[in-house]
């Protein structure tokens, strides 16, 4: 077992011994831990583009900012060279935001152990897509034969449904034959197209009662009072994971546990919700949800042992995909005159939605691949209504229909209103000379073809070939394994990989 240690505050990159890391991986890893030490959640991108803005300019770049907040860096390249086709490196800006930090307050402290990255278990990592944006500052800093002119194209908002890329402004991708995006996750791997992705949003008021001396439940007791203590039931240390490259792997839905684990307690104990909460955002496999419910005195010892019995079906269910997930209790006290329960037909509303929503694997192709999919990410309120959040991700437009219509039926059922918002899919040219040269290169280098294949989830190419119909894009990567959750962690080896693959890249389209 090789020794486990932190990146230091100084400028020196620890590494542990046995791996002899060359230039270019020690660079980006002083890049990463640059970035790494900002926070950058989604919506919270502003100090994080200061900081690459300013790290361009260093470079010789020529530094463009849109309203957007999305960033364009233009390298020129080498006099007499005009002739050379403009290459876009690409990368987004923001990271999803799970653990114990508010994505405001978000600084990732990143762990060397053994040939990879992880976090110290606060939050995620970010290697998506902090790598790519580190690997292509390191590509500009030490200087890789730039034969011809590059765009530095770093996006915001890319975990919240693209919407940084697709307001980047046309006339930014103009002059442009190929673009590289680095938002991949796995080094032999180059994606050539994506699904669709829609985000749907679930709405309904919240309904909610006074608590008197003593709570009126609306069950098979509908005249009987009853006294009530409150306890916090939390589902907690769940995987979660990326909705599109985990969601055939079985993880736990805690949102979804947690609803059917609640239905049942409501059903046999007269249990009332008082608050509900889940997930970190509608493309990332909830991990954690909680609720604090208010449970008749006289019922606690038997809703109790419910839980205790919920508690070891969960384990025994997801032992191998979840092994460190918990569900637990714990007593808040007796309910306090005033403070506000859900309404009892709100409240079986709610459960009933988020137990029959659709969730997870729709349909898969004849190789078992995914086709279509969706994932139950988030439940919260906000001025005074509950939201809950969803994220399709599909090959056609029919797939699309076939689960909206699916969740409208649902919804309609439930009393939640719904809106939609997405993106479109994504599919490389055919006889791409990007492609090809790409995977002549790692073949050269490992024997072996790269896979080809269509993500399974939305890219940002979405909106540059909308833009850009005739440009060629590729999508690259380094190994990066349990992304959007606090169990991230990138590959070292990898990124070496991914930084070859793409300065010989360079150097041979530029050559031609």
């Amino acid at each position: 077992m090789l020794e486990t240690c932190c990146f230091g505050k100084t400028n020196e990159v620890i590494a542990p011994k046995g791996f002899g890391y060359n230039k270019a991986i020690r660079t980006i890893i002083e890049e990463f831990r640059a970035i790494c030490a900002i926070p950058h959640g989604s919506g919270f991108e502003k100090d994080i583009g200061e900081h690459l803005k300013k790290r361009l300019t260093s470079l010789g770049a020529e530094v463009h900012k849109d309203e957007t907040g999305n960033i364009l860096g233009i390298i020129q390249g080498q006099e007499g060279r005009e002739d050379v086709p403009a290459i876009i490196l690409q990368a987004h800006m923001d990271m999803v935001i799970a653990g114990d930090k508010k994505p405001e307050e978000a600084v990732v402290n990143p762990v060397i152990e053994e040939d990879s990255i992880k976090s110290d278990g606060h939050t995620t990592l970010g290697a998506d897509n902090g790598i790519g944006l580190a690997t292509i500052l390191s590509l500009i800093k030490l200087k890789e034969k730039h034969y011809g002119p590059i765009k530095v194209l770093f996006t915001v908002s890319e975990e919240i449904g693209l919407k940084g890329a697709k307001a980047v402004p046309e006339s930014w991708l103009s002059g442009a034959k190929y673009m590289i995006n680095t938002d991949g996750f796995h080094s032999d791997t180059e994606v050539i197209g994506c699904k669709g992705g829609l985000r749907e949003t679930f709405s309904r008021q919240l309904q909610l009662e006074k608590i008197k001396d003593k709570v009126s439940f609306n069950t098979r007791k509908k005249n009987q009072l009853e006294e009530t203590e409150l306890y916090e039931v939390k589902m907690e240390g769940f995987l979660g994971g990326h909705s599109g490259d985990d969601i055939d792997k079985h993880r736990c839905n805690s949102i979804h546990q947690l609803a059917e684990i609640l239905e049942e307690v409501q059903d046999r104990f007269d249990m009332r919700i008082v608050q509900f909460k889940g997930g970190v955002g509608y493309n990332a496999i909830p991990g954690d949800a909680t609720a604090i419910v208010a449970v008749p005195m006289a019922c606690r010892l038997s809703a109790g042992k419910l839980l205790l019995k919920e508690e070891k079906h969960l384990h025994q269910e997801y032992e191998r995909s979840d092994p460190t997930g918990r569900l637990t209790v714990k007593r808040l006290g007796e309910t306090s005159k005033g403070s506000l329960i859900w309404n009892y037909d709100f409240q079986r509303d709610v459960l009933y939605f988020l137990t029959h929503l659709h969730d997870g694997i729709t349909s898969v192709d004849k190789e078992g691949e995914v086709t279509s999919s969706s994932n139950l990410g988030k439940v919260f309120t906000q001025d005074g209504f509950l939201y809950v959040g969803d994220m399709l991700r599909c090959d056609t437009i029919d797939q699309e229909n076939h689960i909206l219509d699916m969740h409208r039926k649902t919804a309609g059922e439930s009393g939640f209103e719904l809106s939609v918002a997405g993106y479109h899919s994504w599919h490389s040219l055919s006889n791409s000379r990007l492609a090809d040269t790409i995977n002549e290169i790692y073949q050269e280098h490992h024997g072996v073809p790269m896979r080809k294949r269509v993500a399974k989830v939305g890219l940002e190419p979405a909106f540059f070939q909308e833009l850009a119909p005739e440009m060629e894009i590729v999508c690259l990567g380094a190994e990066i394994l349990n992304a959007h959750s606090v169990k991230e962690r990138v590959i070292i080896s990898s990124i070496g990989v991914l930084y070859s693959l793409i300065a010989e890249t360079l150097r041979r389209i530029w050559r031609a």
